[in-house]
């Protein structure tokens, strides 16, 4: 069986893209589909989080020497390899995160084009459980990136609907539709609003003219603005068990019931 690849992709920093991608495979794991996150981001917010989650499960401090055992960055490089007994932290029942390396520098590192295709089918037997993978990318535009848009089935941009972040928003889109067009033309891409908030003219303002823009079925249902969304990551949790009854829950809920129609069609 082979997993369908979701890719998590913003050149902008604070967009909620490791907190939502984090969440998704909660949802994901909790509706018992197994469930690998490949942690690209050099900075690695989505590993952290999980490591502050593990930590303070344990009542301790987060181990970083896991990093160096099995990471997303030398696993790629050809490094280091998954085993079916090892895909890498094991968060709970059907996830797995392949942590990044803290620090990575990645330009100096020589990715070729399609190197991710070509090592998910090196290891696909290690991987034959695997239903799902989501892929958290660097917040810039280098071959981390097209390799993980070569390899997505669906690519979702995560933005904040503000009017000072539109002009961003429409120019990246428009240069990952250039990407894709040349090494993936199949990739479905979707925008996720994220801090929404409901009934804000400003915000509609800017959610309708993108949806204009782009076609109105590339926009999902937002991800609304909520003080548990933040607190859940300090926690390292996920917010269904941290908030279960808060917005941010539903909605991320919800987010993974819209995706079940992109990938099928996929």
């Amino acid at each position: 069986m082979t997993p369908n690849i979701l890719v998590f992709c913003h050149r902008s920093e604070g967009t909620g893209k490791s907190v939502s991608a984090l969440n998704l495979a909660y949802e994901w794991a909790r509706a018992g589909i197994n469930t690998l996150v490949i942690d690209f981001d050099p900075d690695a917010p989505l590993t952290q989080i999980v490591l502050r989650g593990m930590a303070l499960a344990q009542q301790g401090l987060p181990d970083l020497s896991q990093l160096d055992q099995l990471n997303a960055h030398q696993w790629m490089l050809g490094e280091q390899q998954m085993t079916a007994e090892h895909l890498g932290l094991a968060v709970c029942e059907h996830l797995w995160v392949l942590p990044g390396k803290l620090g990575f520098m990645g330009e100096d590192a020589h990715v070729q084009m399609y190197q991710l295709k070509q090592r998910l089918q090196a290891q696909a037997a290690e991987l034959a459980k695997i239903q799902r993978i989501i892929i958290d990318t660097p917040p810039n535009l280098d071959p981390w990136v097209i390799n993980a848009l070569q390899a997505a089935q669906v690519l979702v941009i995560p933005f904040i609907p503000d009017m000072d972040q539109v002009l961003d928003t429409r120019s990246w889109m428009h240069l990952v539709k250039q990407i894709s067009q040349r090494h993936n033309p199949q990739v479905q891409t979707l925008l996720l609003p994220t801090h929404w908030r409901k009934k804000d003219t400003e915000q509609e303002q800017v959610l309708h003219e993108l949806g204009e823009h782009f076609g109105h079925e590339t926009l999902l249902r937002g991800i609304r603005e909520h003080a548990s969304i933040r607190e859940a990551a300090a926690k390292g949790q996920s917010l269904q068990k941290a908030a279960p009854q808060s917005l941010g829950a539903f909605d991320y809920h919800l987010f993974a019931e819209a995706l079940e129609v992109y990938l099928g069609a996929s």
